[in-house]
């Protein structure tokens, strides 16, 4: 697809780990999307309709700062409701990659396991490449 600022957007349905996703993305001379203005997070959410999406952001580095895979800092935001809540209330584990929580109505971002190590039934999604 071919965002509103003229972006190439590439979504790969096929779940993988976040670091799984940001390789895939990189032979393709791409990043996980960086959605930084709320047209293009509108484009992307609609186009990958009710996929639960990798975006290129986390708080990987440090717990509750969420920045872009670049390194900067998210500027624009579209949380659903809640989020991010690393995991909730009385949450054992992690969540510090973004997705684009298409499977749920309205989607917007949610804050997810970046991969299945903690939480077996999650922490792999299609994703979203951009070039």
């Amino acid at each position: 697809m071919v965002g509103p600022n003229g972006e190439c957007l590439v979504m790969i349905a096929t779940p993988a780990t976040y670091v799984d996703a940001q390789a895939a993305c990189a032979a393709m001379n791409a990043h996980l999307a960086y959605l930084k203005n709320a047209a293009l997070d509108a484009a992307a959410e609609t186009f990958v309709g009710s996929n639960n999406t990798f975006i290129g952001a986390s708080d990987r580095a440090i717990e509750g700062t969420f920045v872009w895979d670049d390194g900067t800092p998210l500027g624009f935001t579209n949380w659903h409701t809640g989020e991010p809540n690393n995991g909730g209330s009385g949450a054992t584990y992690q969540e510090d990659c973004v997705i684009i929580a298409g499977a749920r109505i309205g989607a917007q971002w949610d804050d997810r396991p970046c991969d299945p190590s903690e939480v077996p039934t999650s922490g792999t999604f299609a994703y979203l490449c951009q070039y």
